[in-house]
């Protein structure tokens, strides 16, 4: 026999108890799953650098493009866990980013969803 504080709430049995869990658990996966199946450190053969130019300017910016999706160029950092720790940054404040690697640094980019490629 099981523990009392281990017994489900009255009227729930533990068999539906484990069912809502296994349901909840499946909604909060799925709420992350595009995330997770998108790589947070590209190499090469994941993007195409171009240039953008974003609907409110003029301005030239550097840029890759990832299927149809355009980053702009937002900084280098020399260090890995820094770098994390800015895209997580971006992430809390509701942008997305990836890093690319370079020889000597770590470079961020940010979504662009109003952007136009320019080549």
């Amino acid at each position: 026999m099981l523990h009392s504080r281990f017994r489900a709430p009255l009227g729930l049995s533990h068999r539906s108890k484990a069912s809502k869990i296994k349901e909840a658990m499946s909604l909060v996966l799925q709420s992350y799953e595009p995330a997770m199946k998108r790589k947070l450190f590209l190499t090469k053969e994941d993007y195409q650098t171009c240039h953008i130019q974003i609907s409110d300017t003029q301005e030239r910016l550097a840029a890759i493009a990832i299927g149809s999706q355009l980053y702009s160029f937002f900084k280098t950092v020399s260090d890995r866990d820094k770098a994390l720790d800015i895209v997580g940054r971006l992430y809390d404040n509701g942008n997305d980013g990836v890093i690319t690697q370079t020889p000597k640094a770590y470079a961020i980019w940010t979504l662009e969803s109003d952007a136009s490629r320019l080549n």
